[in-house]
């Protein structure tokens, strides 16, 4: 015997949203973000699925990138919040890892590290003059989360350019604090702090496409990329729009076009009336019903969907559940650490236990 609920990945749909990913930019190079598991998706199955679409995934920290290599993944991968150790320095060179640079403490561990663990294709490349560490530089637009100011982004940039174990393709980069909001300003305010950043070298004016510049740039997240096509330049990050869930609250003409990719199934294991003016589930928070309901319990099993995309998209009726038939009903709130409730308001012949596939 086992529980009902399964988490179902449709890998198809995961490349279809890859290749819509690719066709809103495609002449830039597009970075696959599968941090946190894939976003709770698998990452291992995830990037062998996108391995031949992309030239590059991004992940949170080098346990995850080692994951991947170990998983017979060949592509480079990225560290998007660098390395926490010299060891890791020494790690990423021999394997192929690219390292955020998002600090100055970071900075001056890559100028300083000495490399003496390479293993021997990276120890032949060096000796050939084939730099071992790629980085991005990461600015500090106005997230104020990571990365150094705009006013130190060439005195960064030209002292890992001047490093002789990094490579000379660096990257600049930053990441939008509101590109979801399609109405606010501040993502236009972030690109202006960008390019101030920038005007120390001499690049060319924003005035023109970022893809033109002499140096990679990378600013698109998921939401920039469907949304604010002036942001798209020689890298791009999508993230959550690879797994179907668009980074807006309203229709989007290119947001709409993306797939679902994770589908959650389990099955009705018990039926309750609930009156207007009753409470569900921990917390006694009062639920604002507008009539005698159902309540229909349900039974996710958390483990499986731990993600970002999974069991987090309940809350609130982030989601709507439909119950055989195809009607839909809206998710009330999580009621227990591994069961949530959903509102029924069509009286169904729904048998509680086996049955009531959901």
């Amino acid at each position: 015997m086992s529980r009902p609920a399964k988490v179902l990945i449709d890998l198809g749909a995961l490349r279809h949203n890859c290749q819509l990913a690719n066709s809103l930019s495609p002449e830039s190079k597009t970075m696959a973000i599968i941090k946190a598991d894939a976003y709770g998706h698998g990452a291992i199955q995830v990037a062998q699925a996108l391995e031949d679409l992309v030239p590059a995934f991004g992940v949170a920290c080098i346990e995850e990138a080692l994951e991947l290599r170990e998983a017979g993944i060949q592509i480079p991968i990225h560290l998007l919040e660098g390395a926490f150790s010299k060891d890791e320095i020494q790690i990423a060179a021999n394997n192929n890892f690219s390292l955020a640079v998002v600090n100055h403490e970071q900075k001056k561990a890559l100028l300083d590290c000495q490399l003496d663990k390479l293993d021997q294709k990276s120890q032949e490349a060096f000796l050939l003059k084939e730099a071992p560490i790629k980085v991005w530089l990461h600015v500090d637009s106005g997230m104020h989360r990571l990365g150094v100011q705009p006013d130190e982004v060439a005195s960064s940039y030209q002292e890992l350019a001047a490093c002789r174990h990094i490579q000379d393709d660096i990257v600049i980069a930053t990441h939008f604090a509101c590109a979801d909001d399609l109405e606010n300003t501040f993502s236009t305010e972030q690109v202006r702090q960008f390019q101030q950043g920038l005007a120390a070298l001499d690049l060319q004016s924003f005035d023109e496409s970022l893809l033109s510049s002499p140096i990679p740039l990378s600013l698109a997240n998921s939401a920039a990329l469907l949304g604010w096509p002036e942001t798209r330049a020689g890298w791009n990050r999508p993230g959550i729009m690879l797994f179907g869930s668009t980074p807006f609250s309203a229709p989007h003409k290119e947001a709409d076009k993306l797939l679902p990719v994770m589908t959650f199934k389990s099955g009705v294991i018990a039926l309750r009336e609930i009156p207007p003016g009753e409470t569900v589930g921990y917390a006694a928070i009062i639920l604002q019903l507008p009539a005698m309901m159902i309540m229909g319990q349900i039974s996710p099993a958390e483990a499986q969907v731990s993600g970002p995309v999974g069991i987090a998209r309940f809350v609130g009726g982030a989601v709507n559940a439909t119950i055989d038939t195809g009607l839909w009903f809206p998710i009330l709130r999580l009621t227990a650490v591994l069961s949530a409730a959903l509102a029924i308001t069509n009286m169904l012949p729904i048998p509680a236990l086996d049955g009531g596939r959901l």
